[in-house]
């Protein structure tokens, strides 16, 4: 079946060609005559097409072209299918990518390419030239770097060496010849050797590279005895006077350095100038505070290449007298509760190292950074835990210790929480008639005093009291009508927060005499009623005439 197909299309495009007086380009094609290409050797293309022609007497003429990577290498004008291109002298950088395209320029324009052919050459890159100019420079000048690859042809890449540091800016391609220059601006005065290097357009391969021969450059560095200076020193205490001068000798004649002092990268407008003979600088004098803390900068622009020194200056505060306190602030704590205490000193160091204390042992330590305060949670369990706290406050530097400071002491109340109360009836019979009243004692046997003792009939509050573990609160209640019988309950609690107790719950029950007509007889009955689960018997008396 492919047979028949490509019969059919042969004779299709040969019947298009005879109505048209035509020939196709079919394809075209290239191979490499020697494999494999060694540098130095020599070696040829072979470029072949497929055409297809109405007319066999036709001689076409046709432009062959060789490309490699994309760009035009040879060019020839033959009648012939067949052209070769030959390579002589081979060096690396005839490895790459090619491609040969044919075209026809008659009543017709047909152009076709072959597939792309790799080549890959055995070899190294010639060793490419490295011209610096000029030899002799200062600092913040430019030397120009003129790398060439005479015996290469392009592209290629180049790639520049500052005392054998590559940087990224420092390489290109020449597409269209053998060498490439580069500026580079002499930064300090170590800058001062420099060479360069041939590779392939986009080979990333370090062992695919040739180098140059280094070359030195003179590097002039204008500065000498370059100098930044704080007297008497680096480290301060608040108030301190001190001096920050920066210095240096210039050695050129053509140009004034320009000299800052800068403060965490802002510049400082208080300094004054310096100059006597080649000795340039700034100064400036004051007091020490606390905000002169920082990172300082002399800095020196020379022809747009800065140079700088720096120093960093510690100002110390003297410590205050810590404060301990406890979160929240009160004196009282409830037995087998945590206590948070809080120790800060007001001072502006970076750090404080905090102790906490009871009496004379020592509870646990804290690094804290500033304004920050120091943080110990401990448990209150008996009276030994409630006595003889301090704090104290020291500079969180070692390497620059100040006296310590201890805060005043700290003291706590003990709150016991209240025990389950009982509530009790103080009369014979919990039977009451109504129109009299019934006696209620509440009392907690145990709790920190005054304890605050409250009535309830249900879930009705009735009335509140004050009293103590040892004689409680006694609260007289008046029966006046039905209601008032049913189930009572006294709650206790004390100052120790959300640990109040509640008695079980006591029944009264009311007698009741109606209805005494004059004469009668009374007759006693008994009602019972059931309130929550407790059956309650009511006595009433009916006077009968």
């Amino acid at each position: 079946m492919q047979t028949l197909f490509i019969i059919v299309t042969f004779f299709l495009k040969m019947h298009e060609a005879q109505e048209n007086n035509k020939f196709f380009i079919d394809a075209v094609y290239l191979k490499l005559n020697e494999d494999p290409v060694l540098q130095g050797n020599n070696f040829t293309f072979e470029c072949s097409l497929d055409i297809t022609k109405a007319d066999e007497s036709q001689q076409p003429k046709f432009n062959y072209s060789l490309f490699k990577d994309n760009r035009l290498l040879k060019k020839y004008t033959s009648d012939a299918t067949t052209q070769l291109f030959a390579i002589q002298g081979v060096v690396k950088s005839h490895s790459g990518s090619y491609v040969c395209q044919v075209s026809y320029y008659g009543p017709q324009f047909i152009e076709k390419k072959s597939e792309a052919l790799s080549v890959d050459v055995k070899g190294n890159w010639t060793k490419p030239v490295l011209k610096v100019s000029p030899k002799h420079v200062v600092v913040g000048g430019t030397v120009s770097l003129h790398c060439e690859a005479p015996k290469e042809i392009p592209p290629m890449k180049f790639l520049f060496f500052i005392n054998n540091q590559k940087y990224q800016t420092h390489e290109g391609v020449a597409e269209n010849g053998n060498y490439l220059v580069y500026n580079h601006t002499i930064q300090n005065i170590k800058q001062n050797n420099v060479c360069c290097a041939v590779t392939g357009k986009t080979s990333w391969n370090t062992n695919d590279q040739s180098f140059s021969d280094k070359m030195d450059i003179e590097v002039v560095d204008p500065i000498s005895n370059f100098t930044l200076e704080v007297f008497p020193s680096n480290r301060l205490n608040e108030g301190d006077s001190f001096n920050m001068t920066c210095a240096l000798t210039w050695n050129l004649l053509e140009a004034k350095p320009e000299i800052d002092i800068t403060k965490d990268n802002v510049l400082l407008h208080n300094t004054s100038s310096i100059r006597i003979g080649k000795l340039y600088g700034r100064t400036f004098s004051k007091n020490a505070f606390v905000t002169d803390k920082g990172h300082y900068k002399c800095k020196v622009r020379i022809n747009g290449v800065m140079q700088y020194r720096e120093d960093f200056i510690f100002v110390d505060v003297l410590l205050s007298t810590p404060e301990l306190w406890r979160e929240p602030n009160i004196s009282e704590v409830v037995r087998g509760h945590n206590i948070t205490l809080l120790c800060k000193s007001d001072n502006k160091l970076d750090q404080v190292k905090y102790t906490f204390y009871r009496k004379t042992a020592t509870l646990v330590t804290r690094n804290v950074s500033r304004n920050v305060s120091a943080r110990f949670i401990l448990t209150i369990n008996d009276n030994a835990d409630l006595e003889g706290y301090k704090c104290k406050a020291e500079n969180g530097n070692e390497s620059f210790p100040l006296s310590p400071k201890y805060s005043k002491g700290l003291n706590f109340t003990l709150i016991v929480p209240v025990s389950k109360p009982e509530l009790s009836i103080l009369q014979n019979t919990s039977e009451v008639l109504l129109g009299t009243s019934v006696k209620l004692l509440c009392r907690s046997p145990s709790g920190t005093d005054p304890i605050f003792y409250s009535l309830f009939k249900g879930e009705k509050f009735m009335k509140t009291a004050n009293g103590s573990v040892v004689d409680g609160v006694q609260f007289n209640i008046s029966i006046l009508q039905e209601s008032d019988y049913g189930a009572y309950q006294c709650k206790a609690e004390n100052r120790a927060p959300n640990m109040s107790k509640y008695s079980e719950k006591r029944n009264i029950t009311i007698l009741d005499c109606v209805g005494k007509p004059p004469g009668g007889n009374a007759q006693l009955q008994r009602y019972s009623k059931n309130e929550s689960h407790t059956v309650i018997q009511i006595i009433v008396i009916q006077i009968h005439k």
